[in-house]
């Protein structure tokens, strides 16, 4: 079963990583698998969603942190938004009212996303852009 997730990038580093290659993420779910997709958000200085991405390795523990649990995962860019969906536009849009990640600012590191959310979200960025990859 695929799972999304919205994961957050509190600045916009993410940005000099970006290459096409396999990337590694600090923040994943421990249940986050291979083939789950996420969006991510950057707090600063955008606030918005940019990046789509695919998961290409599961969640392992980063034992370097313990006693503290944090888990990694590897990723490959599948979109970088041309037009990204800026937190404005989340927030006026009615479906996304009561979406947790927006009524908690995007104070967590990942959020999971269920299928309803998701596909609200892929409509909003589809119609931002001309033609983004599909997750499904």
């Amino acid at each position: 079963m695929v799972n999304y997730w919205l994961w957050v990038s509190k600045d916009d580093s993410i940005d000099d990583t970006i290459d096409g290659s396999s990337q590694k993420w600090n923040g994943c779910d421990e249940d986050t698998e291979v083939g789950d997709y996420a969006l991510i958000y950057r707090v600063s200085p955008y606030k918005h969603i940019k990046y789509l991405v695919e998961v290409t390795k599961n969640s392992f523990l980063n034992t370097s942190k313990l006693p503290n649990e944090e888990y990694y995962c590897e990723f490959k860019v599948l979109s970088n938004f041309e037009n990204e969906l800026e937190l404005k536009d989340m927030k006026k849009e009615e479906e996304l009212s009561e979406w947790y990640p927006l009524k908690n600012k995007f104070h967590k590191k990942m959020f999971p996303v269920t299928e309803d959310y998701w596909k609200i979200l892929k409509g909003m960025i589809k119609s931002k852009n001309h033609s983004p990859e599909e997750a499904t």
